[in-house]
């Protein structure tokens, strides 16, 4: 692919709000993971009489990649090739350059996620092609889309610190500063620590958000908080441990690398056991952690050009639905989503955010819409349920990125981005039109059926 050009106006409601960044995201997300020669992106914020929009599922990001994965379908289309194909074809690799003019310094995971959809789009295709024609006015259709997200703020400084502790009483607390609104950081902070101490997780205890111990780690936003925030706490932890070995090595008068901790608060020096809680002399030791955003994470806010994050999450997604072509409704049968996370530091905590992310995008696709004045409350506002969710099977690759201590990157947002388009996708494949507004109702599928709109 040569060149990508898209303007982008966005409805900010009565008041800017969160308009200005979102859609700088928006504008720096819009190339997707692909690299293309030449980009040119515009946009901007315009007030109307609608109510105040602000950060929602993706800050900007879906919008736009749902018109670039829909348009590379009507490419294939075009084409008579894989969609799989044109994205290995064109997606990121190690030393790519973005729309903005970063280089990727580190391979970025997305090739091998594309080989790894790759069979189950094959397999799909081909199951529906034999099952065609079985059910009366039923058509199956098969999509994919792929994704791509920036991990923290868009070209801001940020900076997460954390603290951890060996009481006198031998106890290990961490001092989390990070907010956990349901993503599971906590976890995530107290295996972190574990790991780098060499105890098992319920050997920490934790602190969490009290200002009156935790010190400061930023906002919980843009998925930064395992990349940030897990960062800190290995820093912190890694200090400790050493700490901890200093002070056994000078007590017992061996070398420090002599000196191994244990599960169970302990160490070990020669094949003694030792707790941890003798070697205080009654005093605490503590460490702090700190991953500060580098200096080259920066953005010129006016041409949009430079580095707008440390690390990026990429993924695919690959979506079986039914369409009724007499009723116009869509019935999304299985899911299949994968990501890069670089390292999972939870595995089963991924897939649970890339089930919840499947979950929501399905929701948004197919049941929600939001009618100024006419929408008052959730009786109006229809949300998926649990009986109608899809069977969804998610996995990860761990293709390590540059920055994170484990090379580790966020989940929270992105799970969801890619099932838009592939939706989308599904419901070209299966009748041959094209929805152009969110949800895909069956009024508007049957209208464009029948050739209205």
């Amino acid at each position: 692919m040569q060149a990508f050009k898209l303007e982008i106006i966005e409805d900010t409601g009565a008041y800017a709000k969160a308009g200005p960044p979102v859609l700088m995201r928006a504008i720096v997300h819009a190339p997707g993971p692909y690299e293309f020669p030449h980009v040119e992106v515009s946009g901007k914020v315009v007030y109307t009489n609608n109510p105040p929009c602000a950060a929602m599922r993706g800050f900007g990001a879906p919008q736009v990649l749902i018109t670039l994965e829909t348009q590379l379908r009507e490419i294939c289309n075009k084409l008579d090739i894989s969609p799989v194909e044109l994205r290995k074809k064109n997606g990121f690799e190690e030393g790519s350059e973005t729309g903005t003019g970063q280089i990727l310094e580190t391979d970025p995971g997305y090739q091998k996620v594309l080989d790894e959809v790759e069979p189950i789009w094959e397999e799909w295709k081909k199951e529906i092609e034999n099952k065609a024609g079985q059910k009366e006015n039923i058509e199956k259709g098969v999509g994919m889309a792929g994704t791509w997200f920036g991990i923290g703020k868009t070209g801001l400084p940020s900076s997460d610190t954390m603290r951890t502790e060996l009481t006198s009483d031998g106890e290990i607390i961490l001092y989390n500063g990070v907010a956990d609104i349901g993503q599971g950081s906590t976890t995530a902070m107290r295996m972190i620590t574990a790991e780098e101490l060499n105890q098992e997780p319920e050997d920490i205890e934790v602190v969490e958000m009290d200002t009156r111990y935790t010190e400061d780690c930023d906002l919980t936003c843009a998925s930064r908080q395992t990349l940030f925030g897990g960062s800190a706490a290995k820093r912190s932890a890694e200090k400790l441990a050493e700490s901890i070995k200093e002070r056994i090595a000078s007590l017992k008068g061996c070398k420090k690398d002599e000196v191994r901790l244990a599960p169970g608060r302990m160490a070990i020096v020669d094949g003694e056991e030792i707790l941890l809680s003798e070697v205080t002399e009654g005093e605490s030791i503590e460490e702090m952690g700190e991953f500060v955003t580098p200096e080259r994470v920066v953005i010129d806010q006016k041409e949009v050009k430079g580095t707008p994050y440390l690390d990026y999450t990429y993924g695919a997604t690959v979506v079986e639905v039914e369409v009724d072509t007499e009723t116009g409704s869509v019935e999304v049968g299985r899911v299949k989503t994968l990501f890069n996370t670089g390292k999972a530091i939870n595995p089963l905590y991924v897939e649970g955010q890339l089930d919840g992310g499947v979950g929501w995008g399905v929701s948004q696709a197919l049941k929600e819409e939001y009618i100024p004045a006419e929408t008052d409350s959730f009786t109006d506002y229809i949300i998926l349920g649990a009986l109608e969710t899809p069977e969804i099977d998610s996995s990860f690759v761990d293709v390590p990125q540059s920055s994170g201590e484990y090379g580790q990157v966020g989940i929270g947002e992105c799970a969801h981005y890619p099932i838009l388009p592939a939706i989308a996708n599904a419901i070209n494949d299966a009748c041959g039109v094209w929805i152009r507004d969110l949800p895909f109702s069956s009024e508007r599928v049957r209208k464009k059926i029948s050739g209205g709109w």
